[in-house]
């Protein structure tokens, strides 16, 4: 099970309310991410311009060493030849997500100027892990009252060690910690910085509102809707699995009751009887994907990152995305415009290995 997920942003156009940790200012020259950029011995520079990354990789002076964080490596430099800047890692911390900004700060007239190089999002399985732990202890509990009756109760036998911290927090911080051990092993960061604030949860899923206050931002998005009709207008009145119109559309847990989940609007869905019958208690990823137990299928494993370039069939294009295997080699691959299903291993390349991580990026809003 993959231990999270990262997204990363274009920092052109995000505002400081977005990304928390950082009040981006990038200037004109600066409005496109950076290229986190390695000597020939792997030790980090400064990034560069994605034009300038290009540049080097046409003349053969650079390799690409990393899909995602895009990073080069150069062949012809040492960083002992090379000037860099300090460059701080900021992080706004938070229970589903955590931002993550990597910024070159600038002082001018005793006030920092930050200049945006790397914004990221790193989505935390907390939920997860505390279902899989309460599933854990209750085969445990089971266990013990149907075949060891004969033996005392350990629970009050226990102890915790000092700083012990529960797995689902635990695994925010080493992911976290993970992920910055990774910037410093690909820009030469000489700073951390964490935003320790309280969070309004009405306000981080409805800014504009939350801004003007009022009545608005007491009754929420549901004030005047029925939950039905909110969902036919949320969801264009098709089925959220198949797409189809013009059919009766049942209300349909994303995360099933049965698995925790709740009803709340963010957890209710539309979709046709067939789909719904089907889907049943299965997470949406298993219902779609209809995943393989088996890792390796043909040299590609579930989570690797490929691109497709199809010549013939129904999926004439290139696609590039996370692939999900599948033993008769007719892989899934999760692109950006959606999931492509039904393409053939042989039309599909390796770019990066799967890492345990899930990826996608997304374009900051003006």
């Amino acid at each position: 099970m993959p231990s999270g997920g990262l997204k990363t942003r274009r920092p052109d156009g995000a505002s400081p309310k977005e990304n928390g940790a950082v009040t981006p200012q990038p200037t004109p020259n600066e409005t496109q991410p950076r290229v986190f950029v390695l000597d020939k011995n792997g030790k980090p520079l400064m990034p560069c311009h994605p034009a300038r990354a290009r540049e080097l990789l046409d003349k053969k002076r650079a390799r690409v060493h990393k899909m995602v964080p895009f990073t080069i490596r150069l062949v012809d430099r040492n960083a002992a030849d090379c000037v860099v800047q300090p460059i701080t890692v900021k992080l706004d911390p938070g229970a589903g997500t955590t931002g993550v900004a990597v910024v070159r700060v600038e002082t001018t007239n005793t006030e920092p100027t930050h200049h945006v190089i790397h914004l990221s999002e790193l989505e935390h399985r907390g939920k997860a892990i505390r279902k899989s732990l309460k599933q854990r202890a209750g085969y445990r509990r089971r266990r013990r009252s149907a075949n060891l009756r004969y033996r005392p109760a350990r629970f009050d036998n226990r102890t915790r060690k000092k700083g012990w911290l529960a797995p689902s927090l635990q695994h925010r911080v080493d992911t976290v910690f993970a992920w910055v051990t990774r910037y410093r092993r690909l820009a030469p960061i000489s700073s951390i910085a964490m935003e320790l604030v309280r969070f309004d949860t009405h306000g981080m899923s409805a800014p504009e509102v939350a801004e003007h206050g009022g009545v608005a931002y007491q009754q929420g998005e549901l004030s005047g809707y029925e939950v039905r009709e909110y969902l036919l207008e949320k969801w264009h009145r098709k089925c959220a699995y198949c797409d189809k119109e013009n059919v009766p559309l049942q209300i349909e847990h994303v995360v099933a009751k049965t698995n925790g989940g709740s009803n709340r609007i963010s957890n209710l869905t539309l979709s046709c009887e067939p789909c719904n019958r089907k889907k049943g208690a299965k997470s949406v990823e298993a219902f779609v994907g209809h995943l393989t137990r088996t890792k390796l299928v043909h040299g590609f494993q579930t989570g690797d990152l490929v691109r497709a370039v199809v010549t013939k069939g129904v999926h004439v294009g290139t696609w590039v995305g996370r692939v999900a295997v599948r033993a008769s080699g007719s892989f899934n691959i999760k692109t950006a415009s959606g999931l492509r299903q039904g393409i053939g291993w042989k039309w599909c390349t390796a770019i990066q290995r799967g890492d345990g991580y899930g990826y996608s990026t997304t374009r900051a809003p003006r």
